[in-house]
């Protein structure tokens, strides 16, 4: 077995090999995982028993539908068993989830308990499957009578009236108000020959009185031996022999010895020692397995009362599967009209939110544009307050102005009496331009006249050139 501080376990038992650890995250809640293998050369059936916390609620545990969870079974006493057949050389892994918060991985870590059952092993071949089925099934319960037993009964008088003609003990005398030679063994007798063994048989057998009652006893004795060997019937001579009879012959009559046994254990006259020496010899002691089993069937029937008890309680309260079912159909009724009720509500609801939100998009376009003209009236009233500035440097530069006009105003008065000089002054001097004028008129004519005086020079010079040209001067 694994270190116990490791989140792991590993079990180990005649060949199968059990690994146990503890998945925090590979499930969507934490699991218990178990990796089962076996190396067995022949099939068998695996049952694992776990233990869970006692302070840990049994409704929180649950089974993965794709881990085996057919093959789980969980009691109310705080444990949950696992059986499945595995094959030679077979792996399986399986799960069970626990549901919860602040789950200690160690307290769920604890070594399973692993048994393991050949398989064609059952219940029903517990007791074995030699020649002595028959006496096997009516010790354990399974059969009321034996073939043979009438014939064994009415062997058992002949023996007893060959016994009394010899002087042997008187047999035990019944009538019809008492009980008779052979009865059915009530529930006690099975269980008292649940165990038994083959020499011890045989010896104390040996040992047993003869005559009457002890005839059966002389034959269980012998049979002891015969039904270790598989053999169904004693030898009718050495039954006579053990009786003392000497005179069975041709009358004496083949006596089943599993009759003879069953008879004998139905009248009550086998002894204790004897029957333990049986139990021994038939080897009728049930194995782990059907213990197991049986306990299995005893918490799943404690579970089955309590669910009676739950469901007697539901009824009682609930009243029967009609009546609720009668009101769950009124209730679903009521629910599906209130659902109807609920989806016309809706509806108009989602009708009225449709008309809101086109309201509400109509606001909204209207917001808009009322943002774009406060923006557009921002940018005017930024533009006013602009022009109020220029108006105030308008108005001072005005007022300069008509300081200046004064100044000028009164520099124009200054202008128009310097003004009236210079009229006089200029009337003075358009008389003396209207003389300059006379004068230039006759600069113009002398100018004209020196001009022809130049010309007839002109004309002169260019005379006395060709007169010299035709003198050679």
């Amino acid at each position: 077995m694994s270190d116990p501080q490791r989140s792991e376990r590993v079990v180990e038992s005649d060949g199968i090999t059990v690994e146990k650890s503890f998945a925090t995250d590979e499930f969507p809640v934490p699991a218990v995982t178990f990796r089962i293998e076996s190396n067995r050369s022949e099939p068998v059936r695996v049952r694992l028993t776990d233990t869970i916390p006692e302070d840990f609620p049994m409704e929180r545990v649950g089974f993965h539908p794709d881990f085996g969870s057919e093959n789980w079974t969980a009691y109310s006493d705080h444990r949950v068993e696992f059986d499945r057949l595995l094959e030679p050389g077979a792996t399986v892994r399986t799960v069970f989830g626990i549901r919860g918060e602040g789950i200690d991985p160690d307290a769920f870590l604890s070594p399973p308990t692993v048994e393991h059952v050949p398989e064609g092993e059952a219940i029903d071949d517990v007791l074995g499957g030699d020649g002595n089925d028959p006496v096997r099934e009516v010790v354990a319960g399974d059969r009321d009578s034996l073939p043979g037993m009438d014939d064994a009964a009415e062997a058992a008088a002949v023996a007893g009236d060959a016994e009394s003609a010899e002087g042997g003990p008187t047999p035990r005398p019944t009538d019809a108000e008492t009980t008779p030679a052979v009865t059915v063994a009530d529930s006690e007798a099975p269980e008292a020959v649940a165990e038994t063994g083959a020499e011890k048989a045989a010896t104390d057998a040996d040992a047993a009185p003869s005559g009457g009652e002890g005839d059966a006893a002389v034959a269980a004795a012998e049979g002891g031996d015969a039904a270790e060997n598989g053999v169904a019937a004693a030898d009718d001579g050495d039954a006579a022999d053990e009786a003392g009879d000497a005179a069975a012959d041709d009358d004496a009559v083949d006596v089943s010895v599993a009759s003879a046994l069953a008879a004998e254990i139905r009248s009550g006259d086998v002894s204790e020692a004897d029957l333990d020496t049986l139990r021994e010899e038939l080897d009728l002691g049930a194995p782990r397995s059907v213990d197991v089993r049986i306990s299995r069937l005893q918490s799943r029937m404690e579970d089955l009362a309590a669910y009676a008890d739950a469901l007697e309680e539901f009824i009682d309260e609930e009243g029967t599967a009609t009546e609720v079912l009668e009101e769950s159909r009124e209730r679903t009724e009521a629910v599906a009209d209130a659902l109807a009720d609920a989806e016309s509500r809706l509806e108009a609801a989602a009708e009225e939110r449709r008309s809101v939100r086109e309201d509400v998009e109509t606001v909204e376009s209207t917001l808009d544009d009322a943002l774009a003209e406060l923006e557009g009236l921002e940018g005017r009233v930024a533009d006013v307050e602009a022009v109020e500035s220029d108006v105030e440097r308008l108005e001072a530069t005005v007022s300069d102005l008509e300081s200046t006009v004064g100044a000028v105003d009164e520099d124009v008065d200054d202008l128009d009496a310097e003004l009236g000089d210079v009229r006089d002054d200029i009337a003075d001097l358009d008389a003396r331009v209207h003389d300059l004028e006379d004068v230039d008129d006759d600069v113009a004519s002398l100018e004209s006249e020196i001009d022809r005086i130049d010309e007839e020079l002109a004309e002169l010079e260019a005379f006395r050139d060709r007169l010299s040209d035709a003198f050679g001067t």
